[in-house]
């Protein structure tokens, strides 16, 4: 089962696009009905793709960390970057280390994950704030991150891992 991560960053990254390019298409009228001169134009239209395209890209920018999708089996699990490059994978024939934290997305309710790796996991919940310390902060390389949910739950075998606190 594919689970993609991108999705709780969704409406963030259509907005940006959408401000992006609503800008690219106002500077574009704008020159068609106030600017006579080629070099004006062409200047006014540069300076404005620039300015979309780093507002659209914004997004991507701010949450590369989180931008991945995992692959849940039920012998294992393996993660990977939006381009495709494998990150991690976690053997559930070895020994499995999994806590659980909640994170809580703008404007949203908390969202209850699950981090597993094959080597301990250290992690201090940041209660005091909106800094999501651990999962920001993780290593990519050693812990997969995916939400706890229904649809994850019958490929964890939990009774057989061990629960860090």
């Amino acid at each position: 089962m594919k689970i993609n991560m991108t999705k709780f960053y969704k409406a963030t990254i259509c907005t940006f696009l959408f401000l992006g390019v609503l800008i690219i298409l106002w500077s574009l009228v704008f020159v068609i009905i106030y600017i006579d001169e080629k070099l004006e134009a062409g200047v006014v239209l540069g300076a404005s793709f620039v300015v979309g395209v780093a507002i659209a890209s914004f997004p991507f920018l701010l949450n590369y960390r989180q931008l991945f999708y995992v692959y849940v089996g039920e012998n294992g699990s393996t993660s990977y970057t939006l381009l495709g490059r494998k990150l991690c994978q976690v053997d559930y024939n070895q020994d499995v280390f999994y806590i659980f934290f909640n994170v809580k997305f703008l404007y949203a309710c908390p969202v209850k994950f699950i981090a597993i790796s094959n080597t301990p996991i250290t992690y201090k919940e940041n209660q005091t704030s909106y800094l999501k310390r651990f999962y920001g902060s993780y290593n990519r390389k050693q812990v997969i991150v995916l939400p706890y949910d229904n649809r994850v739950k019958p490929f964890l075998n939990l009774d057989d891992w061990f629960k860090l606190q």
